[in-house]
């Protein structure tokens, strides 16, 4: 039972990854749970991990929520469906098996094409969060967290050798929370 609010979102987000990972696989949990841990380091925040995040019932809601499908098609399935499923649609896919080939500009081209017209917004309010890192409020922890998680994304899409223009899509909540809070400075500053 959720006692508070944190409690309420934190049990809601390990059932929410354990829907990701039955959809997606590993990476439905494995992508938010490396932005939150490097976010966690850059932030100096590492001690949270252990004491703010209530990991135990986590682990035990994301079990509960995502496991029974897994363990039912390895009874059902045995090591072809783990082969299938981790082999042929991870290793392989990693490997560059099929879909497109390029580097990191393949995404920042369906990223100017995912943001429009919002592109040139979302642009300037990641370059300016660059300089805001060392600044302790409230939104500049969120540019932050915006900022690990936009680069977290893009860094392991484009290590991927197989580039599928919808790879991309996880990181544009990030540039969209980026291009929000530069929209919202810009319109509330003072005027001269």
């Amino acid at each position: 039972r959720a006692k508070n609010r944190r409690q309420l979102y934190l049990f809601s987000a390990y059932v929410l990854g354990a829907m990701a990972t039955l959809a997606k696989g590993p990476a439905g949990i494995a992508l938010p749970g490396i932005v939150l841990v490097v976010w966690l380091v850059v932030a100096g925040r590492w001690s949270d991990l252990y004491r703010k995040l209530e990991i135990p019932r986590g682990v035990v809601l994301f079990i509960a929520t995502g496991c029974p499908w897994y363990h039912a098609m390895l009874i059902r399935h045995g090591a072809p469906f783990w082969m299938e499923f981790i082999g042929d649609n991870y290793v392989h896919r990693a490997e560059g098996r099929h879909g497109d080939r390029g580097t990191f500009e393949y995404y920042l081209q369906y990223l100017g094409y995912g943001l429009f017209p919002w592109s040139g917004i979302a642009t300037v309010g990641a370059a300016l969060g660059f300089g805001r890192l060392r600044d302790k409020s409230p939104r500049a922890q969120l540019v932050g967290l915006a900022l690990v998680w936009f680069l977290v994304e893009f860094t392991t899409v484009s290590l991927v050798n197989t580039k599928f223009h919808h790879y991309i899509l996880p990181a544009l909540p990030a540039l969209a929370v980026l291009a929000g809070l530069f929209l919202d400075e810009f319109l509330h500053a003072p005027t001269k």
